[in-house]
């Protein structure tokens, strides 16, 4: 049984008391099955990429494999925001969800590709206080 390795970094919906973690794991199984023991998963072996989420709980987290690529975090994402605007009661709105998905795309593929942080970690990172990518 090899060794289980994760990395992970987590993201607050400020001013919303929404947070985001994502697990970057050599087995998102193993990961997803140490988060929520209760709840056993398994995925087959083509799963890059799934979200932990449910509308009433004020998180999420997003599991990534190591090959995980920019359309496996967009989608996640996707899932994210639209827990993320249940949670908080907000009516689907173009603008809003799309500032969610750009930003959190653009937050989270930056970690995946940080491939000198080795160890696991935990950071906090305010919606307000990130930098937005221009298009």
């Amino acid at each position: 049984m090899k060794k289980l390795v994760e990395r992970r970094k987590q993201w607050n919906f400020t001013p919303f008391p929404y947070d985001l973690t994502v697990v970057i794991s050599n087995d998102i199984t193993a990961s997803r099955n140490k988060h929520f023991p209760h709840h056993p998963y398994s995925h087959d072996k083509y799963t890059a990429a799934l979200t932990n989420a449910a509308e009433d709980l004020p998180n999420a987290i997003i599991f990534l494999d190591n090959s995980s690529n920019i359309n496996s975090i967009a989608h996640e994402v996707s899932h994210v925001v639209w827990y993320f605007m249940k949670f908080i009661g907000a009516k689907p709105e173009n603008e809003f969800q799309a500032y969610y998905i750009g930003w959190l795309t653009y937050e989270v593929a930056k970690f995946v590709l940080d491939k000198k942080k080795k160890v696991r970690y935990t950071k906090k990172v305010k919606a307000n206080q990130a930098e937005m990518p221009r298009y």
